[in-house]
């Protein structure tokens, strides 16, 4: 497949003029001209063409994430931004310190949970052909290893503008693993209103199921009512039985009072055993957390408590009666925490009733 991606601007052999080694080693260029993304991903591409090998093209992106989130590995090499910019890396020992404060912050359970500034890179292989190999991304103040071969360096771009970029990057690519990382980097543009036409796009069209399943993993995470709405579609009617039990687990996350209704009906609606299992399944542990919290006892009796029960109960399927007594009546919270789970693991009418009674108890 061809698209506009890779429509030539005139041979420019930039990479080959004005690239020069950082103190890092890494030969990096900036590209300077007005064609935007698509402008310096064609220069790159053709670069490469005249050398007769790999580069990469990246840019980096400003978004805000989780301060404990981060893409890409952690080491004592430059980091991505170091390599770019020139810049030499912060000293080992400072890593140190500030990598023990975390620790101990964790530790004392004062890691704050708030979004910061940290801007995130797509950095795309493209090889002496002129195909598109593969895609990395990793945040800017994360060490990327870019295999020796030289960099051109797109800049800092918008939100929308990225997303529109990686949207034709996943539309134009054959290799399954670049369109799913392409979607996987647009997931990220959380502020961006092109980000979500892209994410469409994706699950509605992409013949991989692992693309579409990032696709709607990324479009659920936004948690909105239309993006509820986009996954109950999916589980309904998406070709992949796969997608439909992943777009089930993404049902799951969203933080709703009806997520439990809405993950039963679907187990009990759902032609596929595959699907109606997974709802019934993530039912069964929303509910547990819901009435009993997210820890259990560890006290050594519990434990003993809930093996017998597996012993005792055998196939939820044929024991649904002494598993609702022991959910409602149990000695233990967590044999009765137990219980519910096991409920969820079973298909039955009579066992997706018993869920929808006891969520509506714990109301």
């Amino acid at each position: 497949m061809t698209s506009s991606l890779f429509r030539p601007f005139g041979f420019v052999l930039f990479l080959l003029c004005v690239a020069e080694p950082t103190a890092s080693g890494q030969t990096v260029a900036h590209y300077s001209g007005n064609g935007g993304l698509q402008g310096g991903f064609t220069e790159a591409r053709e670069s490469a063409l005249q050398s007769r090998r790999s580069v990469w093209f990246g840019f980096s992106v400003d978004r805000m994430s989780w301060d404990n989130s981060y893409f890409g590995r952690e080491d004592d090499e430059p980091s991505l931004s170091d390599v770019v910019f020139g810049r030499t890396a912060v000293p080992v020992e400072e890593d140190v310190r500030t990598a023990a404060r975390n620790e101990i912050d964790r530790l004392e359970g004062n890691r704050s949970q708030q979004k910061v500034h940290r801007p995130v890179a797509l950095l795309l292989s493209v090889g002496s052909h002129g195909d598109l190999q593969k895609v990395k991304i990793s945040d800017m103040d994360r060490p990327v290893e870019l295999d020796g071969d030289p960099l051109f360096w797109g800049g800092t771009t918008s939100q929308d503008e990225a997303a529109e970029f990686a949207g034709r990057i996943r539309q134009s690519s054959e290799v399954a693993a670049v369109r799913e990382d392409a979607v996987t980097f647009v997931g990220l543009l959380d502020e961006s209103e092109r980000a979500k036409a892209v994410l469409a796009d994706a699950l509605s069209e992409d013949r991989s199921d692992d693309v579409r399943k990032q696709a709607v993993f990324w479009i659920g995470k936004r948690g909105t009512a239309d993006a509820l709405s986009v996954v109950l579609k999916t589980v309904r009617s998406d070709q992949s039985e796969d997608v439909r039990a992943h777009a089930v687990f993404v049902l799951s996350r969203f933080d709703r009072d009806d997520t439990i209704d809405l993950l039963l009906d679907v187990a009990r609606s759902a032609k596929s055993d595959q699907v109606a299992g997974a709802a019934s399944f993530w039912a069964g542990r929303l509910l547990s957390k819901k009435l009993f919290g997210d820890e259990g006892s560890d006290d050594e009796m519990d434990r003993v408590r809930k093996q017998a029960l597996y012993a005792l109960v055998g196939d939820p399927d044929e024991s649904v009666g002494v598993l609702v007594d022991l959910a409602r009546n149990g000695s233990s919270s967590g044999v009765r925490r137990q219980a519910v789970f096991m409920l969820g693991q079973s298909h039955s009418a009579e066992a997706l009733d018993a869920l929808k009674s006891l969520a509506a108890r714990g109301r």
